[in-house]
Parts: structure tokens; C-alpha cells; sequence
């Protein structure tokens, strides 16, 4: 394989890792090309949250280029790979780092294992219970909302891994969030209301709309609208399931 090649099959996964993980456009794109730029080469590309379009020519020589189409991965959203990722960038141009170690530098990083799934569950849970409280919720509505934060993360997860259609997810998982959370109506009804209402919060998908909000300003439309469709499908579902809970309880 030439180095050509090997940059851009490298380039393509690179790029690939950062939109799955929720990076907004102009972030990817000054990212890749920095990277491209090191190594001499100048790079085009077509993002879509489904497909990703990469071309790579020699500069000063068009006719000796690379092209590849790719698919993009359902993943969940990485903060921390946008973070890393962009940063091994600056690595490459500033340090001008053999294509080898570049190589072995990402691959690492994609494999570092972050948090465990029992991690994340829990702290998703705590970031749960500390919203019920800023909502004024008592102490008997924030133990409800912390049980159905961790049950309803892991019922995500478990679909996720079953590939449920994500939407249909989302439906699946506020639901049952928000009727394990209306279980503290039986103990304190005064405060229900603020369990049910915080016990979804964690579903909401703020990342997805402010990188689609910035895609969209800074020309990336096609993305960009694509990303605020999707995170206003995956809002109405989870309203659904919220309605449904609500219509349930005051059918009990």
C-alpha cells in the first residue's frame, strides 16, 4: 500500500470516528486537513451522518489523487474523542510525525477503553437525582428518579446492542423511565410531577442540536440539517413516551 493510500484509508477512519462521535463539521474538517496538510497532500471532503466522501491529491499534483466512500457507524456521542482527536491533529502538523506513529497513536486512542458501562449508568443517575433537586423534588422523588435513570440507561444500552431502531428506543426507554419515576407518587405525590418530568432529562439530545445549530450557520447544511432532523425525531419520541406514561398513571 502507498503511503497515498495508507494516509487516506487512515484519514477516512479518522474522520468516520469524529462525526459518530458527535463533532461538528468545521471541527472535522479543520482537523483532516491538518493532518492531510503535514503530510503534503490536500483533501476534500463530503460529510453526511450516514456516508463520508474523502479525496486526497498530491499538492501541486491533482492527477495523483485518492478517493474513498465509507460508511459512518451509529455510535454513541464521545466528547472526549472530539477532544483527543482534534488534538492528535495539532500533534501530527506540529511535531510533523511519521505516518506510523500517527497510526499507532489513533489506533490506541479509538481502543483506550473510557468509563465502564456501570460507570456511566451510575453517573448518569447522580446527574438525574441532582436535576430532581434543583427542581425542588423531595428525597423520596429523587431515589425514584435515580432507580429509573439507572434502569431505563441500561434498557437503552440493551436495545441498543439488540439494534432497535433508535427512535423506537427512545419511546421505549422514556416510558418506562417515566413510569418507574411515577412510582413515588404512591410515597409523596406533591413532588411526582418533577419525578417524572426529570426522570427523561437525560435523554435529551443537546449535543446533536447544537452541532447541527452550528453545522447549518457555518454552511454545512446538509449535515447540519440532517443532525436537527434527527434530534427533533429523537425529541418527539421521547415526548411519545413521556404521553404514554402520563395517560398510564392516570389510568391506575
Amino acid at each position: 500500500m502507498t503511503e497515498m493510500n495508507q494516509l487516506g484509508n487512515l484519514l477516512a477512519r479518522y474522520v468516520v470516528t469524529m462525526v459518530a462521535s458527535g463533532t461538528h463539521s468545521s471541527r472535522i474538517s479543520r482537523s483532516a486537513k491538518r493532518i492531510a496538510q503535514a503530510y503534503g497532500y490536500d483533501l476534500r471532503l463530503d460529510l453526511s451522518l450516514r456516508n463520508l466522501s474523502i479525496m486526497m491529491c498530491e499538492e501541486g499534483n491533482p492527477s495523483n489523487h485518492y478517493h474513498e466512500l465509507i460508511a459512518v457507524p451509529v455510535s454513541p456521542i464521545s466528547l472526549s474523542n472530539n477532544a483527543d482527536l482534534s488534538r492528535l491533529s495539532w500533534e501530527v502538523y506540529d511535531k510533523k510525525m511519521p505516518l506510523a506513529d500517527f497510526e499507532a497513536k489513533f489506533n490506541k486512542l479509538v481502543s483506550t477503553p473510557r468509563y465502564s458501562h456501570l460507570t456511566v449508568s451510575l453517573m448518569a443517575s447522580i446527574a438525574s437525582f441532582g436535576l430532581c433537586f434543583l427542581f425542588n423534588g423531595t428525597i423520596w422523588a429523587m431515589l425514584m428518579v435515580f432507580i429509573s435513570t439507572f434502569i431505563s440507561f441500561n434498557l437503552r444500552t440493551f436495545l441498543t446492542k439488540k439494534q432497535v431502531n433508535n427512535h423506537l428506543n427512545v419511546l421505549i426507554t422514556a416510558l418506562v423511565a417515566a413510569l418507574i419515576a411515577s412510582c413515588g407518587a404512591f410515597i409523596d405525590e406533591n413532588t411526582a410531577q418533577v419525578a417524572v418530568a426529570t426522570s427523561v432529562l437525560y435523554l435529551v439530545p443537546g449535543v446533536v442540536f447544537i452541532s447541527g445549530l452550528i453545522d447549518v450557520l457555518e454552511g454545512f447544511v446538509v449535515i447540519g440539517f440532517s443532525r436537527l432532523v434527527h434530534a427533533i425525531l429523537h425529541t418527539i419520541m421521547l415526548a411519545v413516551g413521556l404521553l404514554i406514561s402520563i395517560n398510564l398513571i392516570h389510568c391506575l
